[in-house]
């Protein structure tokens, strides 16, 4: 189902593996969390922005090994990743090039890692930052894809009382009214991290 949506948490929260796990379920068909069930294959284009390569694979052969499943052999035909390729959603040419890349791969859900590095706007800027998102937006409904973002939580001073997670997001409040469907993740007192 075309959504929008976010994986947020503070940094070193497992953001990334998260996202690679929510990947690995959609492709090879273990329920999602032991929980939601897969009901077929689905395509997956992974957008990484900030890790190397051998990180990816690294964490991919231990999520694959942790879920009992062996590398599909038809992997590539629903699972491809783009790696440090400088993707940038605020210029219309690397949009472009997405478009043309979902025309051939026609993805179900697209993961892009980390939003820092996919523009270079000001994340504080409500214009920007809608712009940004209506860029998104217009991705999902163009190839009918889910759009997951994994994006920082910012930094909080002092208790504050309680704050939503999805306000939790650095940035513009834009991005958490842009949130359909998202993952927030918090370290809890005891070391633990939870998924809100």
């Amino acid at each position: 189902q075309a959504s929008l949506g976010f994986i947020g948490g503070e940094p070193k929260q497992t953001k990334s593996i998260l996202a690679l796990y929510v990947a690995l379920c959609a492709v090879t068909g273990p329920p999602l969390f032991g929980t939601f069930e897969v009901p077929r294959p689905l395509r997956v284009l992974y957008v990484q922005e900030e890790d190397s390569r051998r990180r990816v694979k690294r964490r991919l052969k231990s999520l694959l090994k942790g879920l009992g499943q062996p590398v599909p052999e038809d992997m590539g035909e629903y699972f491809q990743v783009a790696i440090r390729r400088g993707v940038r959603m605020d210029e219309s040419a690397w949009v472009n090039r997405l478009n043309q890349k979902l025309a051939g791969f026609p993805a179900d859900l697209v993961i892009f890692d980390v939003l820092a590095n996919l523009h270079s706007k000001e994340e504080n800027s409500q214009p920007d930052m809608s712009v940004l998102m209506e860029t998104f937006r217009t991705l999902r409904d163009a190839h009918h894809c889910a759009v997951l973002i994994v994006h920082h939580f910012k930094k909080v001073s002092g208790d504050g009382g309680f704050i939503r997670p999805g306000q939790r997001l650095r940035g513009s409040s834009v991005l958490a009214a842009a949130s359909e469907n998202s993952f927030y993740l918090s370290s809890q007192p005891d070391k633990l991290i939870r998924q809100e």
